[in-house]
């Protein structure tokens, strides 16, 4: 099996959908939700139904348009986030405006990477190998999200802090074992 195959179990989790999927209470926070607990649970179930529906349309469309149009919107809706609570912080939009980009990076995760990803591995993959070469890029893929598990907190979370003007003390963040640096 090529390297190439193994890094693309790596690079999913690359997609920045465990750190939406783990900080959503810290979202919700920041928009002024005051069910934070909540609001994760019905950004959590909003994933399974997209996912649910992108499976629908995986054979119904291109692949190629699915992927691009889940990346596209992935990327729209992270480059808003900042300005948009700025705007929720400084009172010119409401707080639920918090859902809105979330479940929009949700959605695209789910219409592009999420979904195809296995689709996508099972097609490239030489037959000859699929049986064997699958479940390895598969695990890559559950070995790298660990990694992110137990790094993201600590290595990304300044840069997560100025992005989300988030002021943390140290504590252990969301049931995560690691606590954040101050």
């Amino acid at each position: 099996i090529n390297a190439e195959y193994m890094g693309m179990g790596v690079a999913m989790q690359g997609t920045g959908i465990n750190a939406v999927m783990f900080y959503a209470p810290k979202f919700m926070a920041l928009g002024g939700i005051q069910e934070r607990m909540l609001g994760a649970v019905v950004i959590m179930a909003w994933n399974l139904v997209t996912a649910l529906v992108a499976l629908s349309l995986v054979d119904r469309l291109p692949r190629r348009t699915l992927l691009l149009s889940g990346i596209g919107l992935m990327a729209v809706s992270l480059l808003l986030m900042d300005p948009m609570y700025s705007a929720i912080e400084s009172g010119k939009i409401g707080s639920a405006w918090c859902f809105v980009l979330l479940f929009v990076f949700v959605l695209g995760f789910e219409f592009g990477p999420g979904t195809l990803f296995a689709v996508v591995v099972n097609e490239i993959l030489p037959h000859a190998v699929l049986a064997t070469a699958s479940p390895l890029v598969g695990m890559s893929m559950g070995v790298m999200g660990i990694l992110v598990t137990f790094v993201f907190p600590s290595g990304v979370c300044d840069g997560l802090r100025r992005v989300l003007h988030l002021r943390h003390r140290g504590t252990p963040d969301m049931g995560l074992l690691l606590p954040l640096p101050a």
